[in-house]
């Protein structure tokens, strides 16, 4: 099924891991910098259970482009603060949907995409006490862009961080 709101980028999504990585750190960096793709992508459905194993990746995929740890740390807070949104918002008068994590380098920064398909509840249905995500996600990250279509349901959260 094609999805024409969702930018294609050049590269071939790619896993790390396994005794590829294991090793002195210079080695690891090195044989991370040999291995890594292109453009880090996940899709699955937006439920709670994916999000600790995408957050692990991703954190992986941004140690190896050079991210200090407190910036990996960082990466995978705002990661998973926006596929929580997406889980907790986005599907609520439906079956759990897609969810689609991607991430790549451009011009110094690290981008990180979340996305999804679902039709937010309104406003008056979402309880008091939420809405910590996205102030979080300002915090962390260096831009941050939140985007609707307004022909179909789903949102997009673009995060950069410098490198």
């Amino acid at each position: 099924m094609a999805i024409p709101a969702w930018r294609v980028l050049p590269g071939a999504p790619g896993r790390l891991g396994g005794d590829a990585l294991s090793g002195p750190p210079a080695r690891r960096h090195q044989l991370a910098r040999t291995l890594l793709p292109e453009r880090f992508e996940r899709q699955s459905a937006a439920v709670p259970e994916v999000v600790p194993a995408i957050r692990r990746n991703l954190s992986a995929y941004a140690g190896a482009l050079g991210a200090r740890p407190g910036l990996v740390d960082a990466v995978a807070l705002a990661a998973s603060e926006a596929m929580t949104s997406s889980i907790r918002h986005a599907y609520t008068r439906q079956l759990p949907g897609p969810l689609r994590v991607a991430a790549y380098a451009e011009g110094g920064q690290l981008v990180v995409i979340v996305e999804d398909e679902g039709a937010r509840a309104p406003a008056r249905e979402v309880d008091e006490d939420d809405g910590y995500g996205l102030a979080i996600i300002s915090k962390l990250a260096d831009e941050l862009a939140i985007d609707e279509w307004a022909d179909r349901p789903g949102t997009r959260v673009t995060m950069r961080f410098r490198l």
